[in-house]
């Protein structure tokens, strides 16, 4: 797995098929929280504003997702 490292990562969970979900600020809103997968492309992003919780709730979706995703990454 060769992913560069967005700015401002908060957090990357390697998937059951090579790839990465990584949980980091959302660049286009203020005070909300993406988690993308890099296998699958499926991506969520927090909708309260709140910081902590959004964090948390981000974390515990891209583990989960981490978890049962089996997308192979795509050679770059």
């Amino acid at each position: 797995m060769t992913t560069s490292t967005p700015a401002g990562l908060i957090a990357r969970y390697k998937t059951a098929g090579g790839s990465a979900v990584d949980v980091r600020p959302h660049p286009a809103l203020v005070d909300h929280i993406l988690a993308g997968c890099h296998g699958c492309h499926l991506a969520n992003w927090s909708a309260t504003g709140d910081a902590w919780h959004d964090t948390e709730a981000m974390r515990s979706w891209a583990q989960q997702h981490a978890d049962e995703c089996s997308a192979v990454p795509l050679p770059t």
